[in-house]
């Protein structure tokens, strides 16, 4: 006679009922694996089943592996960003030493450098067009508290998981009261998974009456504008000549012209 792989207590093999666990293959009293008789039947009446018994030695076991197999996901996942990071970085590089030679002159290599920090400084931002701002009459802590609530609350109309705990937000430019268009408000998020989710996001804000027109976009760097705006001339170009279907689409992170299927 053996022991119950969960009790412990002895089973007796032509008196007790009893099922094998998947894992280390133990007997065990069916009253030990809470079981119910519909259960156990189809248990034991299909070789192939998709219901598995397990100890409970085995089952945390199972639970820590599977523990395992998230934080190993976790990590390749910061692992996956980091490589698309430094591809994204050899892409900059690539088109800012188009047609140079392959020695680059050390006050090139520096704006290559400034260009590669400021990007990484700005990732982790976004830019809100058209949020009214506050009148003069309120102080600069009422506004401030006013417009991070209604950024606060145009997050979460695009995105419930993005985190708003740890935000921060200011306007772009100068106070002007008798200016009729409102400031940018530059929002920095947790982190840049955040920045992506509320950018594709971003046309649910067409569907709210409140913030319908609103806009939301990348911080992008001057570099970074300056050369989608000569993509986008170069897509209304070929446009002009009679292409089609085509559109500007953002690949690891740089703007390229693509061809819609």
């Amino acid at each position: 006679m053996v022991g119950c792989s969960n009790c412990s207590l002895r089973i007796d093999t032509s008196r007790d009922t009893v099922v094998q666990c998947d894992g280390c293959k133990g007997n065990l009293h069916v009253a030990c694996t809470g079981l119910s008789k519909d259960e156990y039947t189809r248990v034991t009446r299909n070789k192939a089943r998709a219901l598995k018994i397990m100890c409970n030695n085995c089952d945390v076991n199972l639970n820590q592996l599977t523990n395992i197999k998230t934080l190993i996901q976790s990590e390749t996942a910061k692992l996956l960003a980091k490589i698309t990071e430094l591809e994204n970085n050899i892409q900059i590089i690539s088109n800012l030493n188009s047609g140079t030679s392959s020695e680059l002159p050390s006050s090139q290599m520096e704006n290559i450098i400034a260009e590669l920090n400021e990007r990484n400084i700005r990732k982790t931002n976004i830019i809100l067009f058209n949020v009214n701002e506050q009148p003069s009459a309120m102080s600069k802590d009422q506004r401030f508290n006013k417009e991070k609530g209604e950024v606060t609350e145009i997050i979460r109309q695009v995105s419930s998981e993005v985190a708003i705990e740890n935000i921060n937000i200011y306007r772009i430019g100068k106070f002007n009261d008798t200016n009729n268009r409102p400031r940018p408000i530059k929002v920095t998020l947790s982190n840049e998974s955040d920045v992506h989710k509320l950018i594709k996001n971003a046309n649910k804000l067409k569907q709210s009456n409140k913030f319908n027109n609103i806009s939301v976009a990348f911080d992008r760097t001057p570099r970074q504008i300056s050369y989608y705006n000569e993509l986008k001339e170069h897509l209304n170009a070929r446009i002009d000549k009679g292409e089609q279907n085509l559109k500007i689409k953002y690949v690891q992170g740089v703007p390229k012209i693509i061809t819609l299927n």
